[in-house]
């Protein structure tokens, strides 16, 4: 359900963050660009394993780089009682609130998606799991569709690391975009949560009414 929403709300936010001012162009003659010019399959098969081990070790030293930066900044925000997490979920509770949910649900929302911006959805969704059982059908569903997402402060490394291995001419491009595009995947998740819980209530008002 939140890959399927994901086309629509990835181009809505992503007009809003990054709008197209210039004129369209129209290519008519297009080509496929033969990359590597091997001689042989052979020769394909290897450069291929290589560039994917250069992108698995890329991603995760970006990965360890990321999540240790978070954990030193918690250490320091431990002496003072208080942590990252903490502070985004009051800063995110907001948007539990537009999702339309109510009471303690609120703040939790805004703590999954500290989670899940500061540290990674796995880490979210561990959380979650712990909890959905006491949660209603409703609040479970739209913050599991939340979570199902990539952006988070660690994955910009990844996605500069890992896309720059296949196109290193376009790491100072990633480089640039690389927050807003976390910014705008952030809000995606958050949008289709939004679709989720109009839909869902939707349908139990027209239910009850019949």
């Amino acid at each position: 359900t939140a890959s399927a929403l994901v086309p629509f709300g990835s181009i809505a936010i992503s007009k809003i963050l990054l709008p197209e001012t210039e004129h369209a162009k129209v290519i008519e003659d297009v080509s496929m660009d033969r990359k590597g010019h091997h001689e042989n399959i052979i020769s394909a098969v290897t450069e291929g394993a290589v560039n994917g081990i250069q992108a698995v070790i890329a991603i995760a030293a970006s990965l360890v780089a990321f999540i240790s930066i978070v954990a030193l900044v918690n250490g320091i925000l431990g002496n003072f009682g208080v942590s990252l997490e903490k502070i985004f979920s009051y800063i995110f509770s907001p948007f539990g609130f537009f999702m339309g949910l109510e009471g303690e649900n609120v703040l939790y929302a805004g703590q999954l998606l500290g989670f899940k911006l500061v540290l990674n959805e796995f880490v979210a969704f561990q959380d979650l799991g712990q909890r959905i059982a006491s949660l209603d059908y409703r609040t479970g569903l739209m913050l599991t569709v939340a979570m199902a997402g990539f952006a988070n402060i660690s994955s910009m490394g990844i996605c500069i690391s890992g896309i720059s291995i296949l196109c290193p001419e376009k790491r100072n491009i990633l480089a640039r975009l690389a927050f807003k595009a976390m910014i705008g995947g952030f809000m995606v998740s958050v949008l289709s949560a939004m679709i989720v819980g109009f839909i869902t209530i939707t349908v139990s008002y027209t239910h009850l009414r019949a």
